[in-house]
């Protein structure tokens, strides 16, 4: 988006136009699939999720108290 052009080229990404291109992308996609959006997980659900996306394992217990 022109948004999120102009703050790179300023050298500052802007986090928030940023995730609503995301959002918006990701929204367009599962219309275009007529897949209904997931309910947003809370923090350490997400947490759990990204672990084992990135890291490919669950995370301790002590990594989700770092965390959240």
């Amino acid at each position: 988006s022109a948004a999120v052009a102009d703050e790179r080229a300023k050298g500052r990404p802007d986090a928030a136009a940023l995730a609503a291109v995301i959002d918006r992308h990701v929204g367009e996609t599962l219309a275009a699939h007529k897949v209904p959006a997931a309910p947003r997980a809370d923090d350490a659900a997400f947490f759990r999720r990204a672990n084992l996306v990135l890291a490919g394992r669950v995370p301790v217990p002590s990594e989700v108290r770092m965390f959240l």
